[in-house]
């Protein structure tokens, strides 16, 4: 945009050199030329066509002195060329061409054409280091852009391996919480599976001494109830403990009241 602005306002700047020439054909035609060497310059971009259409206006100016009022139009896409590629070649073929409108112009108006081409020369240098920070501020633009979804992605991946890691974590809790309830539920189905079996192979006596101490008689109670002697009777409370692997008969009592 801003090249089209910079070429609209040379070519505002060379037209008032037609001052007291606008009727004359060549002038028409040298304008035209240069509107659209300018205008092909800036679309097509290309170096070839930018030296041949340079090249070309300038040996047509060197016939007809009308062209040379147009010449900083013209090289406006040189000059730009110029500050690309570090070279001051241009700037010296500008330089030539000038020369060519110091000699087929009047004086003033070879000076008003000098100085134009120096506002060419200003106006091309601005327009392509702008052109060139442009450039470098979309790059570095997509560089940040690219750099953030490539965090956005490495973050979305470390959170889905943590989310991986806690569920793992989780899963394996809950397995080591399941085998430890399995082992001691079965530690426990297979003590009282033991007890009952115990229970089953007791005799008659030890049975009716188990309901006996959970009825809570006292060993010499039980021992008078049976006609049995006190230490009998200790002897056989401790064969029933032994049996159904109980510590005392607390435990003998609640064992036999869950089981009454």
């Amino acid at each position: 945009m801003q090249a089209i602005i910079d070429r609209l306002l040379l070519l505002g700047c060379c037209s008032a050199l037609l001052v007291g020439k606008a009727d004359e054909v060549t002038a028409v035609v040298a304008m035209l030329a240069a509107i659209t060497a300018s205008a092909l310059n800036g679309y097509i971009k290309s170096r070839s066509f930018l030296i041949a259409s340079i090249v070309s206006y300038t040996m047509a100016s060197m016939i007809w002195p009308a062209f040379c009022l147009f010449l900083p139009l013209v090289y406006y896409d040189a000059m730009a060329e110029s500050h690309a590629s570090g070279k001051g070649m241009w700037v010296m073929a500008a330089a030539g061409s000038l020369m060519v409108s110091f000699v087929n112009l009047p004086i003033a108006t070879s000076l008003m054409s000098a100085a134009l081409m120096a506002v060419t020369y200003v106006l091309a240098q601005r327009t392509a280091a702008l052109d060139l920070s442009q450039t470098e501020a979309k790059r570095l633009r997509d560089n940040s852009y690219e750099m953030a979804m490539l965090l956005r992605q490495k973050n979305r991946e470390l959170i889905e391996k943590q989310d991986y890691e806690i569920r793992l974590a989780t899963l394996n809790e809950r397995g080591r919480i399941a085998r430890e309830i399995h082992d001691h539920v079965g530690h426990l189905l297979s003590r009282s599976i033991l007890q009952i079996g115990a229970l089953m192979v007791t005799k008659g006596r030890e049975q009716r001494i188990i309901k006996l101490v959970a009825e809570g008689l006292s060993n010499r109670e039980i021992a008078e109830a049976l006609c049995l002697g006190e230490g009998t009777v200790r002897n056989y409370l401790s064969v029933i403990l032994e049996k159904l692997e109980l510590r005392d008969r607390t435990q003998l009592a609640v064992f036999y009241l869950k089981r009454a």
